[in-house]
C-alpha cells in the first residue's frame, strides 16, 4: 500500500486545497479499513432509523446476516488473500504489470464460485425465502470480491476513485433503506445493503481496471501462491479468524439465537463494531505518514546491500531505518492514545448518537482500549512481513487467535464491564509478543538478511 500512501501524502502536503486534503484523508481511512467500515455505518445509519417494534424479530436476523457475510468472508478469503498480497508485491518489484489484472480475474472468479456455493448453503440451512436468499449470496460474494479488490488497489494509486466507489456504494444502499416499504421488509434490507456492495465493488474493480494495463491474458498463477507460501495462508486464515474468535465466543457461550446456527449478542456486537471504528485514524496515518516514512529508509537498506556497500554503509543505513520506524510508531502510539482516551470519556453521549443505550457504555470503554492494542498489533506484524519474518507474524497470529478464544471464554462468565477484557488482554500479549518479535529481528537483521 505504500505506493497509493505516496499519493495520498503528496496531496495533503502539496496542494493548498482543503477539500483536497479532506478527500485524501478520507480515502486513507476507507482504504485501510476496507468494506467493514462501510459496514458499521450502515448498520449504525438503519438501527437510528429505528424499525417499528413489530419488526424487531426481522431486523435481528437482519443483522446477524450481515453480520456473518461479513465475518465468514473475511475468515474464508484469508487464506487467498494474504499469499496473493505477497505474489502481488513480487510481480510489481518485477515490474510486470501485464499479469494484475488476469491474476486479479483469477481470484475474483475461484472465490466467486467457492462463496456462491457456501453462501447458498447456508441459505439453504436458514430457509430463507429465495429473494432473500439471493440477496444473501450477493453481499456474501460482493464483501469476498471487496477484500481482494483492496489488495490491487494499491497498484492504482487513484484515491479518488476509491472514495467514490465507497460513497457511492453506501449511498446506494442508505438511499434505498430510506424508503419505508424497503425497511419493513427482510429481503428489502437484505437487497439494500447487497445493492450497496456490489456497486461499490463494480467501482472499486473499475478504478483497478483503470489503473493496470489492460491484458487479454487469462492465467491463475496467482493461485500458486497458496502453495508456494504456506506459512502466508496459516497467518493469514489465523488472523482473520482471530479477529472474529471472540465475537463467535461470545456468541456460543452467551449469545440469543435468531434462527438455526445464527446467534447474536446485541451488546458486544454493537460495542465491538463501535470500538473498531475508534481506530480507523490509526490506520489512516499509518497508510498517509509512517508507512511513506519507513518505506523510503527500507528501500535504502536493501539497496545499499545490492549495491555493495561496506559494513559500516549497510549499518548507518539500518541505524537510520530503525530511527524512522521507531519515531512513526511513537507518533501513532501518541495519536491514536489521545482518540481512544476521548472515545472512552465520551463513550456515553457516542453511544447514544448511535442508538445504543447508556449501560453498554462499561463495555465499549474497555472494547475500544482493547481495539487500541489490536490496531499496533496489526501494525507490528505489517512491520515483520516487512522484513519476511513470516514465521514470526505466524506465531505471533496463531497467540492472537488462541488467546482471543480462551480470555473471552472466561470473561463471559462476568458482568458486562468485564465483557471486553478478554479481547483486550488477548491483543495485548499478541502485542507485546509480537513487538519482541520485532526487536529481536531488528537487533540481527544483518545477519538475518545475508545467511537467507
Amino acid at each position: 500500500m505504500a505506493g497509493i500512501g505516496f499519493e495520498l501524502r503528496r496531496a495533503i502536503d502539496l496542494d493548498a486545497s482543503f477539500l483536497v486534503r479532506v478527500r485524501a484523508w478520507a480515502s486513507a481511512g476507507l482504504i485501510a479499513s476496507g468494506p467493514w467500515l462501510i459496514t458499521i455505518a450502515v448498520l449504525t445509519a438503519i438501527q437510528v432509523l429505528a424499525p417499528r417494534e413489530e419488526l424487531r424479530e426481522q431486523y435481528d436476523l437482519f443483522r446477524g446476516l450481515v453480520t456473518y457475510a461479513s465475518a465468514f468472508s473475511l475468515i474464508a478469503v484469508g487464506l487467498l488473500q494474504v499469499p496473493a498480497t505477497r505474489w502481488l508485491a513480487d510481480a510489481l518489484w518485477r515490474r510486470e504489470r501485464g499479469a494484475l489484472l488476469p491474476a486479479l480475474a483469477a481470484c475474483l472468479a475461484v472465490s466467486g464460485v467457492l462463496q456462491c456455493v457456501i453462501g447458498t448453503l447456508f441459505a439453504e440451512h436458514l430457509q430463507l425465502d429465495p429473494a432473500t436468499g439471493l440477496g444473501l449470496v450477493v453481499l456474501y460474494v460482493a464483501y469476498t470480491w471487496s477484500w481482494l479488490a483492496l489488495v490491487w488497489l494499491g497498484a492504482t494509486r487513484d484515491y479518488d476513485q476509491i472514495l467514490v466507489a465507497y460513497v457511492v456504494g453506501s449511498g446506494v444502499c442508505i438511499g434505498l433503506v430510506l424508503w419505508p416499504e424497503v425497511r419493513a421488509s427482510l429481503e428489502g434490507l437484505v437487497g439494500a445493503v447487497a445493492a450497496g456492495q456490489a456497486v461499490t465493488v463494480m467501482l472499486l474493480v473499475r478504478a483497478v481496471v483503470r489503473g493496470v494495463p489492460p491484458s487479454d491474458e487469462r492465467s491463475f498463477t496467482v493461485l500458486r501462491s497458496v502453495r508456494t507460501f504456506p506459512r502466508l495462508l496459516a497467518f493469514g486464515a489465523l488472523y482473520n479468524i482471530g479477529i472474529w474468535s471472540d465475537k463467535v465466543t461470545f456468541w456460543v457461550m452467551d449469545g440469543e439465537s435468531v434462527r438455526g446456527i445464527l446467534l447474536k449478542h446485541p451488546l458486544y456486537d454493537s460495542c465491538s463494531f463501535l470500538a473498531y471504528a475508534t481506530v480507523v485514524p490509526a490506520l489512516a496515518i499509518n497508510l498517509v505518514r509512517i508507512e511513506t516514512s519507513f518505506y523510503p529508509r527500507y528501500r535504502s537498506y536493501y539497496d545499499v546491500i545490492e549495491q555493495g556497500g561496506s559494513l559500516a554503509m549497510i549499518q548507518r543505513a539500518r541505524a537510520a531505518m530503525v530511527q524512522t520506524l521507531r519515531e512513526s510508531a511513537a507518533r501513532i502510539v501518541r495519536v491514536q492514545a489521545w482518540i481512544t482516551g476521548a472515545c472512552i470519556l465520551f463513550a456515553p453521549e457516542l453511544l447514544g448518537i448511535c442508538g445504543v443505550p447508556d449501560g453498554a457504555a462499561p463495555t465499549f470503554r474497555v472494547l475500544c482500549a482493547g481495539a487500541y492494542f489490536h490496531v499496533l498489533l496489526l501494525l507490528t506484524l505489517l512491520t515483520l512481513l516487512y522484513f519476511d519474518q513470516q514465521r514470526a507474524a505466524l506465531r505471533c497470529a496463531a497467540l492472537f487467535c488462541l488467546a482471543n478464544i480462551a480470555l473471552p471464554m472466561l470473561s463471559s462468565y462476568g458482568r458486562p464491564v468485564h465483557f471486553g477484557i478478554g479481547y483486550a488482554s488477548a491483543a495485548l500479549c499478541a502485542l507485546l509478543f509480537g513487538f519482541a518479535q520485532l526487536q529481536r529481528t531488528l537487533a540481527r537483521l544483518e545477519y538475518l538478511t545475508f545467511t537467507r
